[in-house]
Order: C-alpha cells, then sequence, then structure tokens
C-alpha cells in the first residue's frame, strides 16, 4: 500500500494567533523604545539642569571669593539684598573684587587691564526665554558704585537665586559691608529648572572671608 504524502497549511485560526503575537511583540518594542528615548530626554535635562547651577555657583563663588579686603572700609564693598526665600529667591549680591578679565575687551583699551578692581553684580533676569543668571561687571571706584558696566548672562534655566551672610551671632538674609565690615560666611544657592520641567537641580557653595588683621597702633611700632 503507498503512503500518500499530505500537505497541512496554516489554519485561519493559526494565522490569527500569530498576526497578534507578531502585534503584541510591536507594541512591546515600541513602548520599550518610547521609554527608552523620554529616560535619555529626562537624563539630558538633567546634565543641563546640573551644569546651569554648578556654572552660576561657581562663577558667584569665584566673585566672592575675590572680594576686596582692605582695613579701610571705604576701599571694599559686599552687599546683599534679600529678594525673597524658599523655592523662589532672587536675591542679589554686589561686591568689589579684584580679577584679570577685561571688563570690554578690545573696546576701550582703559578698560582692558590685566587685572584690578572691579564692580561685580549677580541677579536673576526674566527673558523670552525664561529666567537666567545675569553678571554686571564695570571698573571698580569709578564716579558711579554699582551702576554702568558691561551685562552678560552667566547660565539659563535659573529660577532661584539665595545668598546669605553670616558673622559670628546670626546668619543674615541681607547685607552691607559699609554698616558692619564684611561677613565671615557667605553662602551661595543656585536652584535651576528646564523649560520643559524634567531637569532640576540646586548647587551650593559656601565661601569663607578672612577676617583682616587691625593696623598696629603708633606705640606697638617697633623701630
Amino acid at each position: 500500500m503507498t503512503a500518500r504524502s499530505r500537505h497541512h497549511g496554516f489554519t485561519l485560526i493559526e494565522t490569527l494567533a500569530a498576526a497578534g503575537v507578531l502585534v503584541l511583540i510591536s507594541a512591546l518594542v515600541a513602548a520599550s523604545v518610547g521609554r527608552l528615548a523620554s529616560a535619555r530626554e529626562a537624563s539630558r535635562a538633567q546634565a543641563r539642569a546640573w551644569a546651569s547651577a554648578d556654572r552660576a555657583a561657581q562663577i558667584v563663588q569665584r566673585a566672592v571669593m575675590q572680594t576686596v579686603r582692605h582695613q579701610d572700609l571705604f576701599q571694599t564693598r559686599l552687599v546683599i539684598d534679600d529678594g525673597g526665600s524658599d523655592e523662589a529667591a532672587r536675591d542679589s549680591i554686589y561686591v568689589l573684587a579684584r580679577g584679570i578679565d577685561p571688563v570690554r575687551p578690545g573696546i576701550d583699551p582703559g578698560l582692558s587691564s590685566d587685572g584690578g578692581e572691579f564692580e561685580m553684580g549677580f541677579r536673576i533676569q526674566d527673558g523670552n526665554e525664561g529666567s537666567a543668571l545675569w553678571r554686571r561687571v564695570d571698573m571698580g571706584f569709578d564716579e558711579y558704585q554699582d551702576a554702568g558696566g558691561i551685562a552678560t548672562e552667566v547660565a539659563r534655566d535659573v529660577v532661584s537665586f539665595s545668598v546669605t551672610a553670616a558673622d559670628a551671632e546670626a546668619v543674615w538674609a541681607a547685607w552691607d559691608s559699609d554698616q558692619t565690615g564684611l561677613p565671615h560666611m557667605v553662602t551661595i544657592e543656585v536652584r535651576t529648572s528646564t523649560p520643559d520641567g524634567r531637569g532640576t537641580a540646586i548647587a551650593r557653595r559656601v565661601v569663607s572671608l578672612p577676617r583682616a588683621f587691625a593696623l598696629p597702633t603708633p606705640s606697638e611700632v617697633v623701630d
């Protein structure tokens, strides 16, 4: 007896089942790719927020570290204005600081020195692309202190800028060296948030300002 070969094809039910499996796998792959893309964008936003906060805090920290220290308080200045608190702080700080960067390079030779004393001010300013920390720089001890100079954007996405001063007694939200001299310590806090809200960061810096020693009295001077 001759055996007859039989060829079996896919039934309709098997074809539909296979199609359903393929659709399910495609959906899982699409969801995984979407989550990966979202995680990548969130990571980029977080990196952007941290870089902006860290840059802003470092620049302000460097300016405060370079604060001019002099026995004569007319030759030094550090002012902190309180502009709110917590996550909505919009403080500002103004210092007389030493630096080597020219204020107007290539424009005014008189303001392109290799070193000197400068006015530096920092504050948040709103713009079309959101809020940012700005720095104003001018030559120190000119006719109009705390005015004029060149303003440049330091860091974007800054939503909060907090500066406090401390002495031996307490921490102060506002400070003026013309009234109480230089503080012992300045704390800087910068908060950033990207426009899409995916990236947020906080950078803090603490600057210690060593106290200047008093000049010796004539009786203490030894010939």
